[in-house]
C-alpha cells in the first residue's frame, strides 16, 4: 500500500494509491485536499523585471476570465497598514473580475522604502514594474500564460489626482 501511495504521489496513477490518498479519511487525503484547494486559489505571475508574484484569491479562481480572448486590464492597490501586501483586480469594469493579493518583491519594497513609501512613488512603481504581468494559467489551450496589462485609464486618473 505504501509503495502504491508513493507511486501515486509521484504522479504514477494507480488505483490502490488513489483510493488510499483521495477516497479515504486519512491524514494523507486531508493534506492532498488542502493542496488541491490551495492550487485552486493561487496563480503565478511574472513581471517584466523577472520578479515572480504568487497571486492569492479569497475564493476559487474564475478561470473563465483567463480563457476568453478579451484584453485583461489590472488595477493595483495597497493599504497603508500592510505596505508590502498589494492587491490586483483584473477586469474590474467587467462582471467577471477577479481580485488577488500578493506580496511585493523585496527589491520593489526597498525602492519604495527609499522614497519613504510616498504615494506618488507607488504610482511610479506601478507604472514601471506592473505595466505587464504574465500570469500562468493551467488548462489554457493556446498559451500557458496570459498577459495582463495595467489599466492605463485608471493609472492616468490616479496620476492626475496627485
Amino acid at each position: 500500500d505504501l509503495d502504491d501511495l508513493l507511486q501515486f504521489l509521484k504522479g504514477n496513477s494507480n488505483e490502490n494509491g488513489e483510493r488510499f490518498s483521495i477516497h479515504t479519511n486519512s491524514i494523507i487525503s486531508t493534506i492532498l485536499n488542502s493542496f488541491y484547494e490551495f492550487e485552486n486559489r493561487v496563480l503565478i505571475g511574472l513581471l517584466e523585471s523577472g520578479d515572480m508574484l504568487f497571486l492569492f484569491s479569497g475564493s476559487n479562481i474564475n478561470h473563465e476570465l483567463f480563457n476568453q480572448r478579451n484584453r485583461l486590464d489590472a488595477q493595483f492597490h495597497f493599504r497603508r497598514r500592510d505596505l508590502d501586501y498589494w492587491t490586483i483586480t483584473i477586469n474590474q469594469a467587467s462582471n467577471q473580475s477577479n481580485e488577488f493579493g500578493f506580496y511585493l518583491p523585496d527589491n520593489i519594497v526597498a525602492m519604495w522604502k527609499e522614497q519613504n513609501f510616498d504615494t506618488q512613488a507607488a504610482i511610479n512603481l506601478k507604472e514601471q514594474y506592473f505595466s505587464k504581468v504574465f500570469i500562468f494559467i493551467k488548462n489554457n489551450s493556446d498559451l500557458p500564460f496570459r498577459i495582463v496589462n495595467i489599466d492605463r485609464e485608471w493609472l492616468n486618473q490616479i496620476n492626475s489626482r496627485q
